[in-house]
């Protein structure tokens, strides 16, 4: 008990502890901060993707509500027979749909999402399957512009 009283044990073990837990405590601390109010920061953010919905095929696979969403980006190439989707959206019962409504964006159910509204999505990976029209398989974010 002596030993641990001593200046020379005592202040090391604190700079000691101190430089584990404040770390952490930031660490954490930023995850809680990012996961509950991204909807307010969402609407400023760029998006990975943006265009005007085109087509919706809805349906039931694996197990999981699953939607694949045919968008149009008048500033990307498409092909004519493919009435001009040219990036397929896959969303799935993860995905957060919101409504931007001036600079705020509120959540939205899966079922507001229509054909010509316009939309911007976030992906978890940013990756998009080689192929055409190209595929967006993790769909984190969807915000309905207009």
């Amino acid at each position: 008990m002596r030993l641990i009283r001593s200046p020379k044990v005592w202040i090391p073990l604190t700079l000691v502890l101190l430089l584990f837990t404040l770390p952490a405590g930031f660490i954490l601390a930023k995850n809680v901060v990012s996961d509950s109010g991204p909807a307010s920061s969402l609407c400023s953010k760029q998006a990975f993707a943006s265009g005007t919905i085109v087509r919706l095929d809805g349906g039931k696979r694996q197990s999981t509500i699953r939607e694949d969403i045919g968008i149009h980006d008048s500033t990307q190439a498409s092909d004519p027979s493919l009435a001009g989707v040219n990036l397929i959206v896959g969303v799935n019962s993860s995905t957060r749909v919101f409504r931007q409504q001036g600079n705020e964006c509120k959540p939205a159910p899966l079922s507001n999402l229509k054909t010509g509204q316009k939309i911007k999505v976030w992906s978890k990976s940013g990756m998009v399957l080689n192929s055409y029209p190209g595929r967006l398989v993790d769909t984190t974010d969807i915000v309905i512009v207009a």
